[in-house]
């Protein structure tokens, strides 16, 4: 009977209308506010002083949607609910009222918006009651989560009631409650997880590598499930393809349309604006749709992100049943395929996400859901290919968020945080399985390289490089550092003195010392010849004088010609001084003495030019160098912290604003075509191994070197003489006028800290 009555009535504006209704009970941004307010309602007795009641009620409005819905939040504020009513006197019975209401109402929007209609989609009634139970052990800001929509209503409720009292108490009890909820929010906001971004590798889409590229995106499908279950189609196109081990990672908040508007942008929720599954939020900056002509398949969630120009068909839900919604999205894509010029096709098979979500992601509903999508992908591959009819067209298979219980969201679980990625076709190397940190937004990055047509404005991440056999990755990365080094420190030159005090006052006393040590001061030591690789702005050339150093040949070497060129007005009236931009120029030659001062950090493969610098050391040299992270200090809790907070408040170490624009020039003009980059990007190449460089907001933990024993293994003819961890943190903070003051900062930092950075000298030749 529902059936006939859907089908009489059915329209896509119908449908769109109603899938609206369900975003708004679904998603806890708006369903809070309507659970709260009702629960409220339904509790308070007798007047309530508007000014409190409206306080009260934006600050828990505020709080809460600053805590970004997260669990940690709940944790949080429990100081704040036990203030609440301790200190406003609420009576534990009305507490109790309020949230047995938000319980109540929570079950029967869950039971009336969303059990009952996937009861329909998925022609089973039972889902409208398993989909309770599955609820009240989900974490997930969406009324599939229990726990989640009820804390939150609840906050909003008791705040609102506790305004009842405000006026009748002193004000600074009032106050202290407020400012509690506000803390609990900031914390919560500070500690939330962000979107994983994989580091900067996008090479300009020179050449069209095919000429249409279909994308199959399997909504909701846990990685670890794609990989053990049975699954001969993925397997095969492993075997014909390349793909990335481990899996990719979702954006946060792991929802649906932000997922998916991730991929198609390759930027994270922040940029293109699509924070949840709720009406209203269109995609807000560049796609692949408005590059290249596409259509998107799928159904009416996809209609709902996309922008109104975008070409787009939505399939019914409510007509088709799950069962039979990617079966008719097939057929209008075969369709289209073979009649329509579009080079870019985005099939969304809803399956699999619908009855994880109906009867959990462990379920024996959700993985045959998986295994029938991959069966589905087979023959759609397989007629795809067919007497040769798209001999020219790339396929990727991969997923827009995974899934835990019976939904997604805060990257909690492994289970929603990984998903498949698999690129096949032409060109694209066979049976290989590529290793690292891959972000989903680098699929969408990975779909305009294989058309060749620009990336996306704003666009953020890497190419899935390793999967094209004509390419090298490692020597593309090479390519890329040098361009990024070389267009930063030519625009850097004049003024990376004042910028950098952490090296100039920090690493000045260690180098005095060792270079007075090395190359003696008395003037009766035998003139040494000394290589400065990475010289900079002269910085080790100036002591070796200003010691008087008897110094046979310094070779000055830096890639940038802004620094040599800063170096030589610093280095003016010295004798025996060369200058020169790589070591090919010096070929050949020995040294006594070889300087790398901050250098190693900035090289993709800084083993390859240790291993270089090593055979150009006389007998007897040694290799002088510091100022690089060391990784030791990435895996500290309390250390990641600190530099967290530091970075929030505005510490970082960065390229001028005011230089991005013509690094950019700078870089366009020694490679036509190259993608315009931000600050962040710029860091991530120039900075390579720094930790503290790879995000404007967070400490990538593991990124750095082994200190001592990255030296040890990568000067095996040597023996690392001296070895220090230390920091110079602390001359950022113009504490310069003040050394007791500095030294007694350092010293507080060494209690808590590993050294951030280390130093050394090794010798060669003298290896026990």
């Amino acid at each position: 009977m529902i059936l006939k009555l859907i089908k009489k009535f059915y329209n896509e504006d119908i449908e769109d209308l109603c899938t609206r209704i369900l975003y708004f009970f679904n998603t806890i941004d708006s369903f809070f506010l309507f659970a709260g307010f009702t629960a409220t309602a339904i509790c308070a007795t007798g007047d309530y002083p508007l000014p409190w009641f409206m306080v009260f009620g934006v600050v828990a409005i505020v709080s809460i949607l600053r805590s970004d819905f997260h669990p940690l939040f709940i944790l949080l504020s429990l100081p704040h609910l036990g203030l609440t009513i301790y200190l406003l006197g609420i009576p534990a019975s009305l507490a109790i009222n309020s949230f047995l209401a938000c319980l109540g109402i929570t079950l029967i929007i869950q039971f009336f918006f969303m059990g009952l209609p996937d009861s329909i989609v998925g022609r089973d009634l039972r889902i409208a009651f398993i989909k309770i139970i599955g609820s009240l052990t989900t974490i997930a800001p969406t009324t599939c989560s229990v726990p989640i929509s009820v804390f939150f209503a609840w906050v909003l409720s008791l705040n609102l009631l506790a305004s009842k009292n405000a006026s009748l108490i002193p004000i600074g009890n009032s106050v202290v409650v407020l400012v509690s909820l506000l803390v609990a929010a900031g914390l919560t906001w500070f500690f939330r997880p962000r979107s994983f971004k994989s580091k900067f590798g996008k090479l300009p889409p020179t050449k069209e590598r095919f000429k249409r590229v279909v994308l199959m995106n399997i909504d909701g499908c846990r990685y670890d499930h794609f990989k053990n279950l049975d699954l001969p189609v993925a397997r095969r196109l492993e075997a014909e393809g390349t793909s990335v081990k481990n899996g990719a990672t979702t954006v946060y908040r792991a929802l649906t349309n932000p997922a998916f508007a991730s991929i198609l942008t390759a930027t994270p929720p922040t940029i293109h604006g699509v924070k949840n599954n709720n009406f209203g939020q269109h995609i807000q900056t560049q796609g692949i749709p408005d590059i290249v002509s596409s259509i998107l398949y799928g159904s009416m969630h996809v209609k709902h992100f996309s922008k109104d120009e975008w070409n787009t068909r939505i399939i019914s839900l409510p007509t088709t049943s799950i069962y039979g919604c990617d079966e008719v999205m097939v057929d209008m894509f075969k369709d289209d395929f073979e009649n329509k010029d579009e080079r870019f096709f985005c099939l969304d098979f809803s399956e699999a996400d619908f009855l994880g979500h109906a009867y959990g992601s462990d379920s024996k509903n959700y993985k045959e859901a998986i295994q029938r999508v991959d069966k589905k992908i087979g023959d759609l591959v397989d007629w795809i290919r067919q007497d040769g009819r798209g001999e020219d067209t790339g396929i990727i298979v991969c997923s827009d968020h995974g899934m835990y219980n019976i939904d997604h969201s805060y990257l909690l679980f492994d289970a929603e945080k990984y998903v498949p990625f698999i690129v096949v076709g032409d060109g694209i190397a066979k049976g290989k399985e590529v290793e690292g940190d891959f972000s989903i937004m680098d699929i969408g990055l990975t779909v305009c390289y294989m058309l060749g047509i620009p990336y996306p404005k704003k666009s953020k991440g890497r190419v899935l490089l390793e999967a094209f056999e004509d390419i090298l990755p490692a020597k593309e990365e090479e390519k890329i550092a040098a361009l990024f080094n070389r267009a930063h420190y030519d625009l850097e030159a004049n003024i990376y003195d004042d910028s950098h005090p952490e090296i100039m006052d920090g690493d000045r006393s260690w180098y005095m010392n060792k270079i007075r040590e090395i190359g003696g001061s008395n003037g009766h030591a035998r003139p040494i010849k000394v290589l400065d690789y990475g010289c900079g702005t002269g910085f080790v050339g100036e002591m070796i004088f200003s010691n008087k150093v008897q110094c046979e040949e310094l070779v000055c070497l830096d890639i940038s010609e802004g620094m040599l060129t800063t170096a030589k007005a610093k280095l003016n009236g010295n004798p025996n001084i060369q200058y020169v931009q790589s070591l090919e120029e010096i070929e050949g030659k020995n040294f006594d003495v070889i300087t790398i001062n901050s250098v190693l950090h900035h090289l993709p493969e800084p083993e390859k030019i240790l291993s270089r610098l090593e055979n150009m050391l006389a007998p007897g040299g040694c290799i002088m160098g510091g100022h690089e992270p060391n990784v030791a200090f990435t895996y500290s809790s309390l250390a990641i912290l600190a530099a967290r907070v530091y970075k929030s408040i505005g510490g970082n170490v960065e390229f001028p604003e005011d230089l991005v624009n013509e690094f950019n020039k700078k870089v366009a003009e020694i490679s036509p075509g190259f993608p315009r980059v931000d600050r962040e990007e710029i860091q991530q190449i120039v900075d390579y191994h720094s930790p503290i460089e790879q995000s404007q907001e967070v400490v990538s933990v593991g990124v750095g070197f082994e200190g001592k024993e990255f030296l040890e293994k990568n000067l095996p003819s040597c023996r690392v003489q001296s070895y220090e961890e230390y920091t110079t943190f602390f001359c950022r903070q113009g504490l310069g006028k003040y050394p007791s003051m500095q030294k007694l900062f350092e010293t507080g930092y060494h209690i808590l800290f590993p050294g951030n950075l280390f130093r050394y000298v090794a010798i060669k030749g003298d290896v026990q």
